[in-house]
Formats: structure tokens, sequence, C-alpha cells
């Protein structure tokens, strides 16, 4: 398979990664039309350094500052006062997570944190 742009086969570095597993369990290559990095028709080379790239870029991004991942369901200070009421005792955590409109489980991972 030959693309012209990696945009062009997937949306997220997660859906590139599972696309070209499934393109090498059919033991088919990718190759990008106009970078070598990224050309698994020879030896394992162009994974390695794919995956290599995807971490280094990774890296950079975390380097300045983006946050990766989902957004946080409750504000540092929303966090602070579920801590606070879980610790009080007075209530269970599904009652703390419905004022927050959060679950539970994000209530119950507040105490491991």
């Amino acid at each position: 398979m030959i693309v012209t742009r990696l945009e062009r086969l997937a949306r997220s570095n997660r859906d590139l990664l599972n696309t070209l597993a499934a393109i090498t369990a059919k033991r088919a290559g990718f190759r990008l039309q106009h970078d070598t990095w990224a050309d698994t028709t020879g030896p394992r080379t162009g994974v390695l350094c794919f995956l290599a790239r995807t971490g280094e870029g990774t890296a950079r991004a975390e380097s300045r500052g983006v946050k990766l991942g989902r957004k946080p369901t409750l504000t540092h200070q929303q966090q602070l006062e579920a801590i606070k009421r879980l610790n009080a005792g007075r209530e269970t955590q599904g009652e703390i997570a419905r004022c927050y409109n959060a679950s539970g489980r994000t209530i119950s991972r507040l105490g491991t944190e």
C-alpha cells in the first residue's frame, strides 16, 4: 500500500499503528510515497523507524507542555473538595460523583492519586 500523506490513512497515532498492524498481518507492505522512513516493504527497520519517530514526536510535544490524553473530568479544586468529602465519610462515592456530574470510578481514583 502506498500512501501520499499519513493524514489520508489515519486520524491518530493509535489508529495508524492499528492500521499498520493490520496491513502487516495480511503480509502486505506500507510505504509513504515521499518519505523513506515509513517503508515496511523491506527489512523491519521501516516499522521500527516509524515507531521511533512517533515516540520522538510524543516526547517533543510533552516537552513543549502539550498535555496528551483526555482532559480531566474534575478541576483541581473539585478534586480537592471531593477528596475532603470522601475522607469525611458522610457521603458515598456515588453521591459525590453525582454532585460533580462524574462517574463513581472518577471519584474512587482520587483516593489513589
